[in-house]
């Protein structure tokens, strides 16, 4: 009996091991630094100017460090990025309706506006236990701001 709880205990860490490599991987892998280049969409590649690493798309995605600096950029559909800051004369606008992911630090000292009721999550991970956030922009709209893991959430 002792000898079948062990192997089953081995087999557990032995994936979760696995797993956890491939998320580490997959993380590296996908990091990179983006900085705004003109007004547009978060998904579009011609709002965004590559700064450094090796990106999985031509826009940022969850892995990814981003910078808006004097550019209006807007989230049509849910996006993600690692962390995330906008400069004085930036502006983030996510459609009312869609979801926008900070899985990292996080820096407004431009505009955060919605068109209606936006939800932001601030996630905590194994490399930003405790992201710092900085909210002395504005904030134009209705914002549900999530934390998580812990579940935390405050209505703006």
């Amino acid at each position: 009996m002792k000898v079948t709880e062990s192997k089953t205990r081995f087999n557990s860490l032995f994936w979760l091991f696995i797993a956890l490599t491939c998320l580490n991987f997959n993380t590296v892998k996908g990091a990179a630094v983006w900085t705004s280049a003109a007004n547009g969409a978060w998904n579009t590649g011609a709002t965004w100017t590559l700064v450094s690493g090796t990106p999985a798309q031509v826009y940022p995605t969850a892995a990814d460090l981003v910078t808006i600096t004097t550019h209006s950029i807007s989230v049509g559909v849910s996006s993600q990025c690692a962390g995330l800051t906008i400069a004085a004369s930036g502006t983030l606008a996510i459609v009312g309706g869609q979801s926008f992911v900070c899985q990292g630090n996080f820096t407004n000292s431009g505009t955060l506006k919605t068109t209606g009721t936006a939800v932001v999550y601030f996630l905590a991970t194994a490399t930003v236990p405790a992201p710092s956030i900085n909210q002395a922009g504005t904030m134009v709209g209705t914002f549900v701001l999530t934390f998580r893991p812990y579940g935390r959430t405050i209505n703006v």
